[in-house]
């Protein structure tokens, strides 16, 4: 697949319209908590789209956050959000 693929869901779905979505990605947040990470630890969300982990994540006082994603639609619309 490429990006022109998930672009286009991107932009076709709603973020809460697709199989993959979580309003609260609970066991993510639960793992990331358990290893008592320093909040200025650097953390990659991989695959992030418009996932809730980041935005949960700094709620949780995390700072060095990024997210990687194949969509730049994903990336743009999590920016804006």
């Amino acid at each position: 697949m490429d990006s022109k693929f998930w672009n286009n869901v991107y932009d076709t779905k709603e973020e809460t319209a697709v199989s993959w979505y979580q309003d609260l990605p609970k066991r993510s947040l639960e793992t990331i908590l358990s290893l008592n990470l320093p909040l200025d630890s650097k953390i990659i969300d991989v695959g992030g789209g418009r996932s809730k982990l980041s935005e949960t994540l700094y709620k949780n006082n995390f700072k060095n956050l990024t997210i990687l994603d194949i969509s730049d639609v994903a990336i743009a619309k999590t920016k804006e959000s």
